[in-house]
C-alpha cells in the first residue's frame, strides 16, 4: 500500500542533457542532474510499486548511487531535486539500501 502519491514527473529533458542518467549525473549544468534527480524519483516510485520490487537489486543500486551522489549537490536547485529522491528512496527501497544511504 503507497503512502503518498507520484512524484511529480521530470518534464521535458534539458537541451544537451545526453543520452543517459549517467550523462545527466555528470553533467556541468545544475538543471541536467535536477532533472536527472527528478527522474531517479519517478523511478523509485515506479519500481517500488511494481509487482516484484524486490527482483530489481541492480536498479535499486543504480538508483541509490544515483541520490547518494545528489546529497553532495552543490547546486541548491538540482540538491532539492536529489533531496526529493532521497525521500522518494528511504520510502520506498529495501531497508539495506536506505542503510546504506545513511553510512
Amino acid at each position: 500500500d503507497v503512502a503518498r502519491g507520484a512524484p511529480e514527473e521530470a518534464g521535458d529533458m534539458p537541451e544537451g542533457a545526453g543520452s543517459n542518467l549517467d550523462d545527466w549525473l555528470a553533467s556541468a549544468k545544475w538543471n541536467v542532474r535536477a532533472f536527472a534527480y527528478q527522474h531517479v524519483a519517478c523511478g523509485i516510485f515506479r519500481l517500488a510499486n511494481s509487482q516484484h520490487m524486490q527482483e530489481h537489486e541492480a536498479e535499486w543500486a543504480r538508483f541509490t548511487a544515483a541520490v547518494t551522489k545528489g546529497l553532495g549537490e552543490s547546486n541548491v536547485q538540482a540538491l532539492q531535486k536529489a533531496l526529493n529522491a532521497a525521500h522518494e528512496l528511504l520510502e520506498y527501497a529495501p531497508l539495506p539500501l536506505c542503510d546504506l544511504l545513511a553510512s
